[in-house]
């Protein structure tokens, strides 16, 4: 699938999860914590992108796809 689908699922196990994701890119930043998305214009470029991941590690669920890849879907 051209795009992917990797910023989704993160995004959905961020909010599962009770997690934070940031990006900071050009003039831009952008930020997923509790189901809400938050974006705001930097007032000078950023040279470069920086993401920050933060992930709830005393949650004690376990997550995964509703249609998981056997490996032989992979091979």
């Amino acid at each position: 699938m051209p795009g992917g689908l990797g910023l989704k699922l993160l995004g959905e196990f961020i909010d599962l999860n009770g997690g934070c994701i940031q990006i900071v890119s050009d003039t831009g930043y952008w930020r997923r914590a509790n189901g809400k998305t938050f974006t705001a214009l930097l007032t000078r470029p950023f040279p470069g992108t920086v993401v920050s991941l933060e992930i709830n590690t005393a949650d004690t669920h376990s997550y995964s796809l509703a249609s998981e890849l056997s490996p032989e879907d992979i091979f």
